[in-house]
């Protein structure tokens, strides 16, 4: 039992302590708000409770006896980073290009008429 809570104990440390899952946190809130970070928040607990399943489950310990399971896992692991690295643009594709045009400019907003000191007229002095 006291193994039990003293895993519990480093698990919560290691989930509380900054990393890249609040990295991930606060850039998906930036972008696009509470909804996404509740998301992302989910997807981020899920994680931790799979991995704390497993390791309580010992694939871990079976992954640790077996040096070729473990290797294998390892390079698994690392070709699929180098997947994802090398498509920065799959997941936001960049915005198009807009082609300027020889339009007229908008006429200013009320506010900025409203601020804009208003011309003199033109004297009628000769």
């Amino acid at each position: 039992m006291s193994e039990l809570l003293g895993f519990f104990a480093a698990s919560l440390v290691v989930i509380v302590m900054p990393g890249p899952d609040l990295t991930l946190l606060l850039a998906n809130t930036a972008r696009s708000g509470r909804r996404a970070a509740h998301a992302t928040a989910a997807g981020i607990m899920l994680g931790h409770a799979l991995l704390a399943t497993a390791a309580v489950a010992g694939p871990t310990a079976l992954l640790a006896a077996s040096q070729i399971g473990y290797t294998a896992l390892r390079i698994t692991g690392a070709l699929y980073l180098i997947y994802l690295g090398a498509q920065p643009g799959r997941l936001h594709p960049p915005a198009p290009r807009r082609h300027r045009t020889l339009r007229r400019p908008r006429s200013p907003s009320p506010t900025m008429r409203l601020r804009a000191p208003a011309r003199a007229p033109p004297s009628s002095r000769g």
